[in-house]
This record gives C-alpha cells, structure tokens and sequence, in this order.
C-alpha cells in the first residue's frame, strides 16, 4: 500500500507541474510550491499511511485547479472536470465529502463571469456537486439492497460522541500544534488577498471549518495529520491567476516559502508523525 501511495504521489505531483506549466507558473513560483507542499514529512505520511485519504486529496485538489477556470472564466469543460475530479474523491474516501460540499457550496462566491445572470451561482454549484451527490445516492441504493444499510462501512461511526470530538478539537487548536494547523488557512487567506480574489477566503475558510465538523462527526480519523496542510497548499495553487506582475509573483513565493517553514514546524510537533517516524526508522535500524 505504501508502494501505491508513492505511486500516485508522483503521478498527481507530475499533472500539478502540467498544470501549473499551462497556466504559465514562473518556474520560481512552481519550485517552491512543489517543495512546500511535497517535500516535507507530512506528504509522505498520508501518502503511504492514509492511502484513501489521500488520494481522496489528489482527485479534490485536481477539481481545486479547474475550479476558477470554471467560475471565474466561465469554462464548461473545467466545470465538468470539477464535478468529476469531486466524484471521484468521493468515491475513492467517502469523508471527501465533507471538504467537496464546503468548495462546491462555497465556489460561487468567487468573482463570477455571468454576472447578473439569475440562477448562475446555483447552476454552478449544481454543475460542481452533482456528479458527487449522484454516486453517493447510487453507492446508498446498492448498500440498502445488499448490506441492508446506506451508510455501512465507511460512515457507521458517524455522528458518535460528537460533543466530546468538537471540545477535543477546540482544545487542540489551543496547543502549538493546534496553531500550526490553523497556518496554512491564513497563507490560503493571503494568496487570495495578493491574486485579488477574496471570495477565496471564503472557500478555504469553509473547507477548514468542514475539516473540524467532519472530524467531530467521526467522519475524519484522529491520525488525519497533514489533510488541511495539503489541501489548503493545493487551494492557494488553484487560485493563482494566469496574468502575474513581478510583485504578485514576489508575494506569491514569499507566502510558499512560508508554508515550507509550517510544513516542517507541523509535522515536528505532530504526534501521529512522531510515532510513524519512530517506526520507520526504527525498523531500519533494526533491520
């Protein structure tokens, strides 16, 4: 599993590069990006850890990069891409659901193409939650007719002892490593900010706010260290423009410098990561 999840790491990081390239990222800005969000202890343990997770990642933050193209340029194939890339997240880790809901929901309050057009936002949402929402209501039909359960497997921990996991949650956003969470969604706020798109704030803010809901419905295992790191580096690279003056692009580098520094501060204080590095190493030195 470990070998799958290297795997699919160095898959999705190639397309990011594709894509980054065709949306003609200096080189600067996609070095750093890279490194900030692949080089760094965090990656690799929900890679080969927590592989549904994360490639429950990958396909989200697939949809993330059409996701303006779609809203904002107003690209019918970037739309479908979206609701797609959703559906598959979904599928592959059904706790995607969480994070995709919030960006469906959320996307129509970036700066919109179609303005004063009415039904345009809905639409929009529609177009990006649709093809999700269609394979869960399939996947619950097939559970009830076969395992006599819609939500079995996955999901049949769901909503247990939700106000202990909310006051366990508030409790550890208190800590330093809490902190180190909450980085990455105020880099996400600044690249928005620096592109000019603060409807962005908005977006990552409640994908961030979906991660701590799905986490005290039970939805989100308490070894998911890294998920709102990656997923709010993969946000901040689907909301740079294509069109960069030389200091946008200066501002831009200087915040993905910055994730580099949290990736690293995070993953040294994590528990999770200090107890799988302690078995990694542990078992190459025994061996």
């Amino acid at each position: 599993m470990s070998i799958i999840g290297a795997v699919s790491a160095g898959i999705f990081l190639q397309k990011l590069v594709e894509i980054m390239v065709q949306r003609r990222f200096p080189r600067s800005t996609i070095v750093i990006l890279l490194i900030a969000l692949a080089l760094n202890p965090l990656f690799f343990y929900n890679a080969t850890q927590n592989l549904a997770a994360f490639l429950g990642l990958v396909f989200f933050g697939l949809g993330l990069s059409h996701i303006v193209r779609f809203i904002t340029w107003g690209n019918t194939e970037s739309g479908f891409r979206v609701g797609l890339y959703f559906m598959i997240a979904v599928l592959t880790d059904v706790t995607a659901l969480v994070y995709v809901t919030a960006a469906a929901v959320s996307a129509p309050f970036l700066r919109h193409r179609r303005v004063g057009e009415k039904g345009a936002r809905r639409a929009n949402a529609l177009v990006i939650l649709y093809p999700a929402a269609a394979a869960l209501v399939s996947l619950a039909v097939l559970n009830t007719v076969f395992l006599r359960s819609p939500f079995a497997g996955a999901t049949q921990t769901a909503f247990s002892d939700f106000g202990q996991r909310l006051t366990t949650a508030g409790e550890f956003f208190l800590t330093v490593e809490g902190a180190l969470v909450i980085a990455p969604v105020i880099s996400a706020w600044l690249i928005a900010i620096i592109v000019r798109r603060p409807g962005a704030i908005f977006i990552s803010t409640l994908v961030f706010v979906a991660f701590i809901v799905g986490f005290a419905l039970g939805l989100l295992p308490e070894g998911s260290t890294g998920n709102i790191f990656i997923t709010m580096t993969l946000m901040a690279i689907a909301l740079v423009p294509t069109a960069r003056t030389r200091t946008t692009t200066a501002l831009i580098d200087a915040v993905a410098v910055v994730q580099i520094a949290i990736a690293w501060a995070a993953a040294l204080t994590s528990t999770a990561l200090a107890v799988w590095a302690a078995q990694v190493f542990g078992d190459a030195a025994g061996g």
